[in-house]
């Protein structure tokens, strides 16, 4: 099987090609679960449009986050950081129901899975 050819500018590749498809296959993997998780577990029950919006946000910020980020070598410390950030955030704005909660925590945990 042929590799796929780099796109060059200079010498320099601009887009890796394989990294590029698994990033689409990735997403769209990604994205396919959530949804499914949002639409069929979470909407039916609550009929809250605002939390559907910011769960999708939330999955495709911490995606591409991870994803990109998946080269550099942090792991645990990185992982501290999320909690810490997100610990933050959630002492900083208005209170979030329990269920709201663990849902936004399962779809963070499955777009870090994913990428």
């Amino acid at each position: 099987m042929e590799e796929l050819e780099e796109i060059e500018m200079l010498g320099t590749p601009l887009i890796e090609t394989s990294d590029l498809l698994a990033m689409i296959l990735r997403f769209s993997f990604n994205s396919f679960i959530v949804w499914i998780m949002i639409h069929h577990l979470y909407y039916p029950k609550s009929r809250r449009r605002d939390y559907y919006f910011t769960f999708m946000l939330i999955s495709i910020s911490i995606f591409f986050l991870i994803f990109l980020l998946g080269e550099v070598k942090l792991k645990l410390g990185f992982a501290l950081g999320l909690f810490a950030i997100f610990g933050i955030i959630r002492y900083r704005t208005e209170s979030m129901p329990v269920r709201e909660m663990t849902y936004l925590f399962s779809i963070i945990a499955i777009s870090v899975i994913n990428s």
